[in-house]
């Protein structure tokens, strides 16, 4: 396979660029890999007029450009807008992982552009249908939620769950306290659950309950204490962050204290 080296100049970024989020210590890395080594693997290109657009490799571009780098390795490829997505999902999906929102803008980008089916989408990326699905209504929820899964405080878990809750203020609400302290998808279930019983704009707080636990609180949603089992909201406890470690060696050290008392 031939490959040309082509002036930086000439380099178009992609007209849709799958990948919203960087990672600034992966950035860094390839920075100064390049400056000692060069660009060891070819950009995927196409020409566009006299210019060459990216098809895959934008990182590898941007990272030659700030190391100075007159020119790139390009592989160039003859192919129309939809091959040159089919292309960078490949690139991407498959090589690099994108995020669950890049995920979600790309399988919107190509049913809004291309007029893929789920289906489609679903065939050409090897997930299955609900995946992209799920993945389509967390691009299209509530921003907060989308911004907070983009900054990872909450997981994609959590999101699918919270974007359910039909009430705004009570979703912002949840949203807050799973970012605050954190909770189990089943927990969020039930949360989810009691939230959407209660009609919107009604003056009765939602009752959230852990199963198991007695008596639940209006409100609030409840935690029992790891320590004395007692059922509290969460705006009363005290939340301790520990690593996986210090947490079981927490737990073992009170499994014993009951076991004695």
């Amino acid at each position: 396979m031939r490959v040309d080296q082509i002036a930086l100049r000439k380099i178009l970024p992609p007209q849709f660029d799958q990948r919203s989020s960087t990672d600034e210590n992966a950035d860094q890395e390839l920075l100064e890999s390049i400056k000692q080594f060069g660009v060891l693997e070819p950009v995927l290109v196409r020409p566009q007029g006299k210019d060459f657009e990216i098809i895959a490799g934008h990182r590898r571009y941007r990272m030659a450009s700030r190391a100075g780098l007159p020119t790139l390795p390009c592989i160039i490829q003859k192919a129309d807008d939809k091959a040159t997505e089919i292309l960078k999902i490949h690139e991407n999906m498959h090589r690099l992982d994108l995020s669950h929102v890049d995920q979600g803008n790309t399988f919107q980008y190509l049913k809004n552009t291309f007029s893929m089916s789920e289906s489609d989408i679903a065939i050409l990326v090897n997930k299955s249908v609900p995946y992209i699905s799920q993945h389509l209504s967390l691009i299209n929820s509530d921003p907060a939620i989308l911004k907070a899964v983009g900054e990872e405080s909450i997981t994609f878990s959590a999101a699918r769950e919270l974007y359910q809750v039909n009430d705004p203020h009570e979703r912002k609400r949840l949203l807050r306290i799973v970012q605050e302290n954190g909770a189990t998808v089943p927990v969020i279930k039930s949360w989810v659950h009691e939230a959407n019983r209660i009609p919107q704009g009604s003056d009765s707080a939602p009752v959230y309950e852990i199963p198991g636990t007695q008596p639940p609180y209006s409100g609030d949603p409840t935690f029992p204490c790891e320590s004395c089992d007692q059922v509290y909201r969460i705006g009363d406890m005290n939340i301790v962050r520990l690593c996986p470690s210090c947490a079981f060696s927490f737990k073992k050290a009170i499994s014993l204290i009951k076991e004695e008392s």
